[in-house]
C-alpha cells in the first residue's frame, strides 16, 4: 500500500477518535521490566484541561536511571498516594471514555504491574485504548524494514517533526499527555 493512502487513512483515524472525546493518559514509572510501576500519572481531556496529575507511590524505589529520565525521585513520592488508592480515581474518569495514550501497551502493562504489586484483584481495564504511537508511525511514513512496518517515534521525535512545544518537560506525564494529545489534533489537521 503507497504512504499516501496510509497516512490518508491515518488522518481519517485521528479525526475519528477526536470525534469520541478522548482523554489522554501518559505514566511515568520505575523503569521498564516486569515489576516496574508507576510513580507518576496525568489524565488531560480533550480540550487540553487536567483531569488528574499526581504522583503515585511504588512499593518500590526509583532507580537513578528511571531518575536521570523523568526526574522523579523517592522522596517526590513518599507522601503520595499507592495506585490501589488512586485507582478510584482513574476508575470514575476512565470508565467508558476513549483514552489514547502514546505507546498505549506500555502504559497499560504498567496499570497492571502496578495493581498486582499492591495485590489488587485482577480486573479489565475500564476503557478502550488507542496508541497515538501506532497511529503516529502510520502517519510519518519511516518504513522499518528489519520489522517489515512503519518505524515508531518516539513523542520527543514526534513532537520535533510536528513542531510541537511541549507544555512542560518531555517524560513527565502531563506534558507527554497533552503532548500526545496535540500531536493527535496535529495528525487530523494535516491534509
Amino acid at each position: 500500500m503507497k504512504h499516501d493512502t496510509v497516512r490518508s487513512q491515518a488522518i481519517q483515524t485521528a479525526r475519528h477518535w477526536l470525534s469520541m472525546n478522548p482523554v489522554f493518559l501518559d505514566t511515568e514509572t520505575t523503569g521498564l521490566g516486569e515489576k516496574d510501576e508507576i510513580c507518576e500519572l496525568a489524565i488531560i481531556d480533550t480540550d487540553g484541561s487536567v483531569l488528574l496529575e499526581t504522583y503515585v507511590k511504588p512499593t518500590i524505589s526509583i532507580p537513578a536511571s528511571a531518575t536521570h529520565l523523568h526526574g522523579i525521585k523517592d522522596a517526590d513520592v513518599a507522601n503520595a498516594l499507592g495506585f490501589a488508592e488512586v485507582w478510584p480515581t482513574q476508575l470514575m474518569i476512565l470508565h467508558g471514555r476513549a483514552v489514547v495514550i502514546y505507546n498505549a501497551e506500555y502504559d497499560t502493562r504498567m496499570f497492571y504491574q502496578s495493581a498486582a504489586a499492591r495485590c489488587m484483584p485482577a480486573f479489565d481495564l475500564p476503557f478502550r485504548s488507542y496508541c497515538a504511537m501506532d497511529l503516529y508511525a502510520k502517519f510519518y511514513g519511516e518504513w522499518n524494514e528489519r520489522r517489515l512496518s512503519y518505524a515508531w517515534q518516539s513523542l520527543t521525535k514526534a513532537a520535533l517533526q510536528c513542531r510541537i512545544d511541549p507544555c512542560g518537560k518531555f517524560h513527565r506525564a502531563r506534558a507527554d499527555a497533552d503532548t500526545a494529545r496535540r500531536l493527535l489534533m496535529c495528525m487530523a489537521e494535516a491534509q
